[in-house]
């Protein structure tokens, strides 16, 4: 039976509120459950899937037991983007710190050319998980669609960090932070991403259609 008026829109809010919760317990249990280190890509991936599931309009489907499959199944696939995300995020980190020791004209071209190559990584970081549990594709087939979606869709990239910003704010401002800082970006951002994905699929069938084959992101 469905509930109307303020009474309706109070139980929803609770709803995704216990929903939120829950999601972001698993994942901080699985996270180190993992070790921290070997759970904390898988624990995200899962919860991916779960906002996946939500933003698709599946609104009731049971929420650990999704979360626990996902974590199984994926758990070496995840970690294998852990380490080529990690070793890059490394690259990133030591040359952009030796080239802001040096002085010079050409250290300071070759240190902001290197920024523009660390805000590609951070588009691939902010599209990855998304593009991870929606298409069914190969860990470097995945980094190379996350960042052609990033680039493709600046408004939504925007957003996204934009709201995130916002949410992390406010959620540390209410003192509510470690109950749903991950899950609730977690769906803002798979919010945002899936209205990328209808647009791409939309794309592919209207190419396919004409004949003109398949596009690049599968």
């Amino acid at each position: 039976m469905e509930i109307g008026g303020f009474a309706g829109i109070a139980y929803s809010f609770c709803r995704w509120f216990v929903r939120l919760a829950y999601l972001n317990v698993l994942w901080i249990v699985f996270t180190f459950a993992g070790l921290m280190v070997f759970g904390l890509f898988p624990s995200t991936v899962a919860l991916f899937t779960v906002t996946r599931k939500w933003v698709m309009g599946e609104k009731d489907i049971p929420i650990a037991k999704t979360f626990w499959k996902t974590y199984k199944f994926e758990f070496i696939k995840a970690n294998k983007l852990a380490v080529i995300l990690g070793i890059m995020g490394i690259i990133f980190f030591y040359n952009l710190s030796f080239l802001k020791s040096m002085t010079g004209m050409l250290s300071q071209l070759l240190y902001f050319g290197m920024l523009s190559f660390f805000l590609m990584y951070f588009i691939v970081l902010l599209y990855i998980f998304p593009v991870y549990v929606h298409y069914d594709t190969k860990v470097t087939q995945a980094l190379k669609n996350a960042f052609v979606i990033g680039v493709s869709n600046p408004f939504y990239t925007v957003l996204m960090i934009t709201c995130s910003v916002l949410i992390y704010i406010l959620l540390f401002l209410v003192d509510l932070f470690i109950f749903f800082n991950i899950s609730t970006i977690g769906l803002l951002i798979m919010w945002c991403t899936y209205r990328t994905f209808e647009k791409i699929d939309a794309y592919k069938v209207e190419k396919e259609s004409k004949g003109a084959g398949e596009v690049s992101i599968t």
